[in-house]
């Protein structure tokens, strides 16, 4: 499950391929439902992801080839286009700061670094399975300084990409691999990027700098976390995987630390 926090602390929720919830702060109001309808030229084909912009907007990707953006009221504000890309079954999709459309063009093994109206800037990776090559990248995130990690499914580890497309850190992770409940990325405090679920109750805390150790958190309980998000403050939202519940981490729900992975 993909999920989103606005900055006035709206939960929005991709439920299926065709249906996106936003709830309202007030938990007596109405959820708005969104099909693709809005658009006013046709529903949702297979929505993948969905982030919440900088500027307040809720961009949700349909695999089918389009970004199609709302505000957080469920009105329609424009559909972008990525057709012309070629696009195979793209499943992640980040807002860089300044608007940018970064996708995960997951079946060509590749990122698309786009303009806020779909025109490619730059592509980084390329599919293979050597450094700074990809195979089905499957969550990507834009980190403090413009770099660009991505969770490389199938190859079972998590990449990061310089400003330049350079890989510049490789981190291997069991359960990555295509099959799996994938991890999601989510860019916390300081822009230091988290790795969330993956069908375990770790969860990682990805270094600045790649010579330093990731850091390795681990839910209490018998919680496990099956994709996460941060809101504009940085805090950690989780989806537990058993009961399909959100929750807001905090030091009792992650008191335990695990070892770094070698």
């Amino acid at each position: 499950m993909r999920i989103a926090v606005s900055p006035d602390h709206r939960l929005v929720i991709l439920a299926s391929r065709r249906k996106v919830f936003i709830f309202p702060q007030d938990p007596a109001s109405e959820k708005l439902e969104l099909s693709g309808k809005e658009t006013g030229k046709r529903a949702f084909v297979a929505l993948s992801d969905l982030k919440i912009g900088s500027d307040g907007r809720l961009y949700l990707l349909d695999a089918a080839g389009f970004v199609e953006v709302f505000d957080l009221d469920g009105r329609h504000l424009e559909s972008i286009d990525i057709r012309h890309l070629g696009v195979y079954n793209p499943r992640a999709l980040a807002i860089g700061p300044g608007g940018e459309l970064i996708l995960g063009d997951t079946g060509r093994g590749r990122v698309l670094v786009c303009d806020s109206k779909g025109k490619l800037l730059r592509q980084v990776g390329r599919p293979g399975r050597r450094a700074g090559e990809l195979l089905e990248p499957t969550s990507v995130a834009v980190g403090a300084r413009g770099e660009i990690t991505v969770v490389d499914g199938g190859n079972d580890r998590i990449q990061r990409f310089d400003g330049s497309g350079k890989a510049v850190a490789i981190w291997k992770r069991d359960g990555v691999q295509s099959g799996h409940l994938l991890p999601q990325l989510a860019v916390g405090l300081e822009g230091r990027v988290w790795v969330v679920g993956g069908e375990t109750r770790d969860l990682w805390l990805l270094p600045l700098s790649p010579t330093d150790p990731v850091e390795v958190f681990r839910l209490s309980g018998s919680a496990i976390a099956g994709g996460g998000t941060t809101d504009p403050q940085g805090r950690l939202y989780l989806v537990e995987k058993r009961s399909g519940g959100v929750l807001r981490v905090s030091g009792d729900c992650c008191r335990e630390k695990a070892p770094a992975p070698r």
